[in-house]
């Protein structure tokens, strides 16, 4: 530090208050980078983020309480969902063939448009309490196609 004091008292006064000028502003820009540039960062994203996390607690919550509602929802046999699920392929014409295999159905899928795709899954969990094991599908210009495996529920 004595170095510096003693190389500085040798410059002109000018060069001095020229040089502390620079220095300050070095000082400032460091400041600037590592505090409050950050800060101001994070004070312009908030906003957004808050938003983006109000809504995915929302979409959660909504995801809760139809967990609820499926706990709720008194239990059917095997039989009753392999019925239920044959009837939705019915419904759905030549576009799902049904197969059933023990404790496992086999749904195979052609041409089935996404909406329809998106309802038989709601339905085969909400009205035939099955679950997907396997889902081996393809969408192609004509609509989903491929094979869904659902397991049964287990016996009341």
């Amino acid at each position: 530090m004595n170095a510096w004091h003693t190389w500085l008292s040798q410059r002109s006064p000018r060069e001095q208050i020229g040089i502390q000028w620079a220095l300050g502003l070095v000082v400032v820009l460091v400041a600037w980078q590592w505090a409050v540039s950050p800060a101001l960062q994070v004070l312009r994203t908030s906003d957004a983020q808050r938003a983006r996390l109000a809504q995915q607690t929302a979409q959660m919550q909504a995801l809760q309480q139809q967990a609820q509602q499926l706990r709720q929802q008194s239990r059917i046999s095997p039989e009753q969902a392999a019925q239920s699920l044959q009837q939705m392929a019915q419904a759905l014409g030549g576009q799902v063939k049904f197969n059933r295999q023990g404790e496992r159905v086999t749904l195979d899928v052609k041409a089935l448009s996404p909406q329809a795709l998106a309802e038989l899954l709601t339905q085969a969990r909400s009205q035939a309490h099955a679950k997907v094991q396997e889902a081996h599908t393809q969408y192609k210009p004509t609509g989903w196609e491929g094979q869904l495996v659902f397991a049964l529920p287990i016996k009341p």
